[in-house]
């Protein structure tokens, strides 16, 4: 019975068992950044918040970055019902959080001359977790008000985890093609594998 031959032949399957295991992870890891991408706008482009009805008009929200704790600029766009837009509106915007009834701010939103029709406003999120968004809307057609929730994320380094996540993608598919040649290199032979099952 050759005990050298035996630890090798088990020394090699513990190694590929390992390899599989990581290889099945970082697989998993880059499908579900395949199968789940970063929504536009995460990346510091415009991301759409939501849209709702405020009394008598429409409003689109969005932000520059994405919402992230730090200064984020919200934009409001106000329409009519049938979305036209609406150029003589005031905006106001609330910030609070559901879970902290006393933390909230207010801020007039500003019209940029490019549409007459969006109202900006740097907005300031303190911490992450989830947010609420009153937005105050009056007109000629009256006022009203509309509510959307937003999650803030948190900020390491710059940049949220989700933006952390699709950098790192290519490091991830660049892991797992190593692991997968590695894991093909360390099948042994089916000689080898004979020989041994004969000593």
């Amino acid at each position: 019975m050759n005990h050298t031959t035996d630890g090798a032949r088990i020394l090699t399957a513990v190694t590929r068992d390992s390899s599989r295991r990581l290889l099945i992870v970082l697989a998993a890891l880059v499908f579900a950044l395949l199968a789940n991408p970063v929504p536009a706008g995460a990346h510091g482009g415009t991301t759409r918040i939501g849209s709702a009805t405020a009394g008598p008009y429409r409003v689109r929200v969005a932000s520059t970055p994405s919402p992230r704790v730090g200064v984020v600029d919200v934009s409001v766009a106000v329409t009519e019902p049938g979305g036209r837009p609406v150029k003589d509106a005031t905006v106001s915007i609330t910030v609070s959080r559901p879970d902290s009834p006393g933390e909230e701010a207010r801020y007039e939103g500003e019209l940029e001359d490019e549409t007459p029709s969006t109202h900006h406003a740097s907005i300031s999120f303190p911490t992450s977790g989830r947010w609420e968004l009153l937005m105050r809307v009056a007109g000629a057609e009256g006022q009203g008000d509309a509510r959307l929730g937003v999650d803030v994320s948190p900020v390491l380094w710059g940049v949220t985890p989700s933006e952390l996540l699709i950098g790192s993608a290519p490091l991830l598919i660049l892991i797992v093609v190593v692991v997968a040649r590695r894991f093909r290199r360390s099948e042994p032979p089916q000689q080898e594998l004979r020989d041994g099952s004969r000593a």
